[in-house]
Formats: structure tokens, C-alpha cells, sequence
């Protein structure tokens, strides 16, 4: 269920009601290049890292190559892993010791080559206010690096402090803000224990997950409500949940989740929808 108040959650006889939607059994889609192996370049260190190499770890019809690059030792890095994980055969790690702070180095790594870049925040420096900073400067130099390059990975940027978030307005990678996340799942499974299976079926290996899709992989007529693209989806066994937009609005948000059910769409080539499916 997803509502914007907690108060629709509730029934309300008032409300028009609308036609029911018949899903049928969902299909397993099978993720593009799931045999194949993904190269990861992770820039900085924290006590998470290793919670993260086995949570990759987790995902048994996949395999990842691992370059883990920090300041911190490598024998150190390595012994944390070990001691959290264990044996992890799908996963390699590979332990740089290099400060990519300083743009040779970073450039020496050639982050153009790898599918994913996650750069982390510290949790050994004496504030999150300076771990952001080294995080966000980080992250510019990448971005100097990337644009020369005609490949670019999917970044992932993690922030420890959400009043830093406007400092980089449009940017281009995925934002992290770990504590916030974390304080928000907690209070929600703290105020409605039974959350904790939908998040631990979101976020673990196997079961469903939210995704990206493209619209011209269903089929849509040209003109389409929230409400018929949800049967259409459910026709898969999908669940629709929003529309994220190549070109934001006018309060610069690209979202939208749970739209009104009869307003039109207006899907723009490069627009997606998300949607709530099964991968293999």
C-alpha cells in the first residue's frame, strides 16, 4: 500500500472508487547481463564496506570484481572483510591503497572502465561535515575525469549529512544519505513491525524489486492514465509505482510516485517507469 497520509490508508466510503486490477501470476524477468561479472570501484573506506561486500556476496547467480581504494591499510581493509563476510567466492576484492583525492591517482584508476563507482563518506574523520566535503570534492574530480571519457559508470555518491545535498545540485549520480535512510527504516519497523518483511523483501537477494523500465517495452497506446498503466502492468504481474522523468518539473523533482489515477501521463521518449517486478 502507498499513500501520501497516513489517513488514506484508511477507508472512505466518500472517495469515488475505481475499477478492480486483476495481476496475474508475475513473470521472472531475467536481468540483462546477470552471467556476467560487474566491475566496482569503491573510493574511501567506512565500517559498512564490508556489510556491502556481502551483501554483493548474497547474489549467488552473479559475480563481482571488487576495487576497494582508501587511504586506510590494505591488510586492515582485508581482515574487517574477512571477519564480516567470511568466504565470499563471488566475490573478488582487490585492496588499492591510494588517496583518490589527488587527481593522478584518481586518473591512474581509469573509473571510465568500470560499471559502478560508489564513492563513500568517512567515519574516521572528527566530523560528517568534513567527510561529506572530501566525499563532494571527490566527486568533482570524477566528474572532470568522466566527462574527457565516452563511457561513463553509474555513480553513486553517499553523504552523511542531508543539509549538504543542495551543494551539488544537478548532479548526475545517485545520492545516498545513509543516516537519514536508516533512521527513517527504523522508525518505521519501530512503529509497524510488519514492515519489516516488505523491506527485507525490497532490499535482499531474490524476491522483488523496484525498477527502471522502459515504456516501449510494454504495450502502451499514446495516450495513457496511471490507472490503465497499471493494468497493463498487472497483465505481466507488475505493479506500477510512479514515473521518473528525463526533464524535471518546475519544483525540480524528476519523481513521481503514485500519481493521480486519471491524469495522462504524457511519456516522453526518454522518460521511465517504475515498477514494482521479479529478476532472476
Amino acid at each position: 500500500m502507498m499513500a501520501r497520509d497516513y489517513s488514506e490508508t484508511e477507508p472512505n466510503a466518500k472517495r469515488p472508487t475505481l475499477p478492480p486490477v486483476d495481476r496475474l501470476k508475475p513473470k521472472v524477468a531475467v536481468r540483462n547481463g546477470a552471467a556476467l561479472g560487474q566491475r566496482v570501484l569503491v573510493l574511501g573506506w567506512n565500517r559498512r564496506v564490508p556489510s556491502l561486500v556481502a551483501e554483493f556476496g548474497s547474489y549467488s547467480n552473479q559475480s563481482f570484481s571488487l576495487d576497494l581504494v582508501s587511504v586506510v591499510p590494505a591488510a586492515e581493509r582485508s581482515l574487517a572483510i574477512s571477519r564480516y563476510v567470511g568466504d565470499h567466492p563471488t566475490v573478488h576484492c582487490h585492496h588499492v591503497e591510494a588517496d583518490y583525492m589527488v587527481e593522478g591517482e584518481l586518473r591512474r584508476l581509469d573509473p571510465s572502465s568500470y560499471d559502478s563507482v560508489v564513492l563513500l563518506s568517512s567515519d574516521r574523520l572528527a566530523s560528517g561535515e568534513e567527510a561529506d566535503a572530501r566525499a563532494m570534492v571527490g566527486y568533482l574530480q570524477l566528474e572532470d575525469i568522466l566527462m574527457e571519457k565516452e563511457r561513463r559508470p553509474h555513480l553513486i555518491l553517499e553523504l552523511s549529512d542531508p543539509d549538504n545535498r543542495p551543494l551539488l545540485y544537478e548532479h548526475r549520480s545517485e545520492m545516498l544519505i545513509s543516516p537519514m535512510i536508516l533512521s527513517h527504516i527504523l522508525a518505521q519497523v519501530a512503529l509497524r513491525r510488519e514492515l519489516r518483511v516488505v523491506l527485507d523483501e525490497l532490499f535482499t537477494v531474490g524476491g522483488a524489486e523496484i525498477q527502471f523500465r522502459d515504456p516501449s517495452d510494454y504495450p502502451l497506446p499514446s495516450s495513457v492514465d496511471f490507472h490503465l498503466l497499471e493494468r497493463i502492468l498487472a497483465d505481466e504481474g507488475e505493479i506500477a509505482l510512479g514515473v521518473f522523468r528525463q526533464k524535471a518539473d518546475a519544483q525540480g523533482r524528476h519523481l513521481h510516485l503514485n500519481p493521480p489515477r486519471r491524469d495522462y501521463l504524457d511519456l516522453q521518449p526518454c522518460d521511465r517507469l517504475v515498477v514494482l517486478a521479479l529478476t532472476a
